[in-house]
């Protein structure tokens, strides 16, 4: 079996696969047959890596997008139209192509259009596809809770210290330093 191959079986035994995580299931730990606690590129098989991983990104079986914790997730064709309908809040679908002159670009579409272009159909029901994504999620010892649709928003307390906020907040009478006559 080739590598390709061995990671495609994988992938349509369990749905979701990462790229590389350090314990769910993984592309990386399938292609070098360990969890690597740095990063593949600078692994003895980082070209093989990078080969497959582009094979994959090229499948007709395979979609690549920040899924699981926010991580570039592949997912089986099966699970597209889950897919699409739980993930209607996500606005654009990126790829990485390849100019004539040498060059990697990113080419972004809506969902909608790549659901066309590739022929599929989300499902009726949003709560449907999120149930069925969120019970991949679950089988490869992923938490449900780091979807994007789980995601939590930022707590108050967190957001009056970001910097934006910080701008905008009004200074008080006594935060105003003295002013120089």
């Amino acid at each position: 079996m080739t590598p390709t191959a061995a990671v495609l079986a994988a992938l349509s035994q369990h749905g979701l696969l990462l790229k590389q995580d350090k314990q769910l299931p993984n592309v990386v730990t399938i292609l070098t047959g360990e969890k690597l606690s740095t990063s593949w590129w600078s692994h003895p098989k980082g070209k093989l890596i990078f080969n497959v991983l582009r094979e994959l990104e090229d499948h007709p079986d395979v979609l690549v997008a920040k899924l699981i914790a926010g991580k570039d997730t592949l997912i089986h064709r099966r699970l597209w139209p889950a897919f699409l309908a739980a993930t209607s809040r996500l606005l654009v679908h990126t790829r990485e192509v390849h100019t004539e002159s040498g060059r990697h670009e990113l080419v972004t579409q809506s969902w909608r259009a790549w659901a066309k272009e590739k022929g599929v159909a989300p499902l009726a029901s949003a709560q449907e596809g999120r149930r069925i994504i969120e019970e991949a999620c679950s089988a490869i010892g992923a938490s449900p809770a780091t979807l994007p649709w789980n995601a939590r928003p930022a707590s108050r307390a967190s957001r009056a210290r970001s910097p934006r906020a910080l701008r905008r907040r009004p200074r008080t009478a006594a935060a105003r330093s003295p002013r120089r006559r």
